[in-house]
């Protein structure tokens, strides 16, 4: 009976080392699939604020006297699509070339049928799949609009562009797709009301259905976001998706905001400055808005200040240069009513996205596609729930990236086969060759530890 175990130990072993395993990740395996020419109005947005004055300011960036279009836009929108520095491929021979005066001066997409070089070349809007093989886009609101509001304000621009498709859940019903969208943080659940001064959760059904700017919140802390870079925010170190409405939560638990309503240029301005203030003692190592930024963000949602962009110095420096640019934008924005409206509607009667029950989970482990990182949760849940394994192993096997080294790990604790000495020697190798002819050895009592 005993070889007859070992024997079939033996077989799963193989099996597991010599045949491809193959996880399906929720970032299609890090390569994002490129879909050229969307229709801006059919992507669904997953947030329900737009930060309306940086919008303000980027018009003024991207139109001569709301007549033409500048280089600034140009850059801006093809860099957007992928085509970074000037860098593409030819449609015909996918030949790599650049071309930096094509870049500040047409449609790349347009003009040339440019493919994004994807040694080169990363795109702003990223989407995943819903239902109705939908797109939802998870980044790309702010370009998106903008983009939107200069076609119907001046019918000049365009109104295609490229996306990155980094996941699809289109088999999955609208219930369970909001709650995967929501535990993988591709949907940010909450909205700023001016109203009460708080961020509010809402459903995922009340989200904007398409990228139009009246169906938004206008979130003056989103807007502001902007203005904040470079003396207090370096977007280039920002790693996780809507890390400006994380911002935002912070500085509205503060409540020395609680007596603006952001309908003047003079509340965008008191904004301003009490939010670079707060900043400044923030990065300086303040007690009192260290121990909220734990609580706001770090507690809640698991993010560090530095992962949404806190620098390591308050640059005061940049200061005038960001309060010009914050002048610009509140002139541009107070002459054009349509940019200080905010869709207040997205408040009313909400019913939040329901945090996954048991039930749920184990339904979207069963139908969703699975991360690496997921695979390797479940396998060590399990292995914790018949005390098969410890702590200290748990904290080793975790460091391990790959799948399958943890399968057969697993195998061998869970025969009693392997300790925590053996499984530090692993970690070095990382070999799964080794690490079957190791389980061989051991499993027939050839070697000892």
């Amino acid at each position: 009976m005993k070889k007859i175990t070992q024997l079939s130990i033996v077989i799963l072993l193989l099996i597991f080392a010599f045949l491809p395993f193959k996880t399906v990740t929720a970032e299609a395996s890090l390569s994002p699939t490129v879909v050229y020419d969307v229709p801006i109005s059919s992507l669904h947005p997953t947030q329900a604020g737009i930060g309306k004055i940086q919008i303000s300011y980027k018009l003024t960036e991207y139109l001569a006297n709301d007549a033409a279009l500048t280089a600034s836009f140009f850059e801006d929108f093809n860099e957007d699509n992928g085509y970074i520095k000037g860098n593409y491929l030819t449609a015909d021979t996918q030949t790599p070339k650049q071309d930096k005066n094509l870049l500040k001066t047409v449609n790349m997409r347009e003009e040339l049928g440019a493919l994004v070089n994807p040694a080169l070349g990363s795109l702003s809007v990223q989407v995943v799949i819903g239902p109705h093989k939908e797109y939802y886009a998870i980044d790309g609101h702010h370009g998106s609009n903008t983009n939107q509001l200069i076609k119907e304000m001046t019918g000049l621009g365009y109104d295609k562009i490229n996306v990155a498709v980094i996941a699809d859940y289109s088999d999955l019903d609208e219930k369970t797709f909001w709650q995967t969208m929501l535990a993988q943080k591709y949907m940010y659940p909450k909205a700023y009301n001016v109203a009460t001064h708080q961020y509010e959760t809402i459903s995922g059904l009340k989200l904007p259905k398409q990228m139009n700017n009246q169906l938004f919140v206008n979130d003056p802390f989103r807007g502001l976001n902007y203005f904040w870079r470079s003396t207090a925010i370096n977007k280039d170190t920002i790693s996780v998706p809507f890390a400006e409405f994380y911002w935002g939560e912070f500085m509205s638990r503060t409540h020395e905001f609680d007596d603006l309503n952001f309908q003047t240029p003079d509340d965008y301005q008191t904004a301003f400055e009490r939010g670079n203030a707060i900043f400044e003692k923030l990065i300086a190592g303040d007690a009192k808005y260290t121990h909220l930024f734990s609580e706001v963000v770090t507690q809640q949602y698991g993010i560090t200040a530095n992962q949404i962009g806190l620098q390591d110095s308050y640059s005061a420096a940049k200061l005038a240069k960001q309060q010009d640019k914050l002048d610009t934008a509140k002139a541009y924005m107070f002459s054009h009513p349509n940019l200080t409206t905010s869709n207040q509607a997205v408040f009313d009667g909400n019913t939040p996205v329901e945090p996954p029950t048991s039930e749920d989970y184990l339904l979207m482990i069963i139908r969703a596609p699975l991360t690496t990182k997921q695979v390797q949760q479940i396998v060590l849940i399990a292995l914790l729930l018949v005390n098969q394994i410890h702590l200290e192993v748990i904290q080793i096997l975790l460091i391990l990236q790959q799948v399958q080294l943890i399968v057969l790990i697993t195998l061998l604790l869970l025969v009693n086969q392997i300790h925590l000495e053996v499984i530090q020697i692993l970690l070095i190798l990382q070999q799964v060759q080794l690490i079957v002819l190791i389980a061989l050895l051991l499993l027939m009592n050839q070697i000892h530890l």
